[in-house]
């Protein structure tokens, strides 16, 4: 978002402990080009509802975007609620601001408080690292 970056084809690779069995995931196209989190998150869960063995712990999860453009150079889509995607790159641009000027741990979701969450921990590392 903050590079002004669109995707229209998405990548997930989920790695099984121990070796158990292969490897899974895949690219999904996801037909117009976007960076709006919901839409990205809505394709994600669906290749990973679709290609995941919920039954074998998880050691790896691979993500990546392909067919990146920049985002002056989409068309737009009469099929879609533009205003609706609007207000969400707004948004979004307003959280980048507020981590960038204040810190990443400025604006957390709910499940980062929750007991076990790592994210405002890793928040803190600097390259893997703890900074003091």
């Amino acid at each position: 978002m903050e590079s002004n970056l669109v995707t229209d084809t998405i990548g997930l690779y989920i790695g099984y402990s121990k070796n158990i069995i292969k490897s899974t995931g895949g690219l999904r196209k996801i037909g117009n080009h976007t960076n709006i989190y919901s839409d990205l998150l809505k394709q994600f869960l669906y290749l990973y509802d679709t290609t995941t063995n919920k039954n074998v712990a998880i050691r790896r999860i691979g993500v990546n975007f392909a067919n990146v453009i920049n985002s002056s150079n989409i068309q737009l889509s009469l099929f879609e609620n533009q205003d609706k995607k609007d207000k969400e790159t707004k948004l979004a641009y307003a959280v980048c601001k507020i981590k960038n000027e204040m810190g990443k741990n400025s604006i957390i979701r709910g499940m980062d408080l929750q007991e076990g969450a790592t994210t405002i921990m890793r928040n803190k590392l600097i390259g893997g690292h703890n900074s003091g």
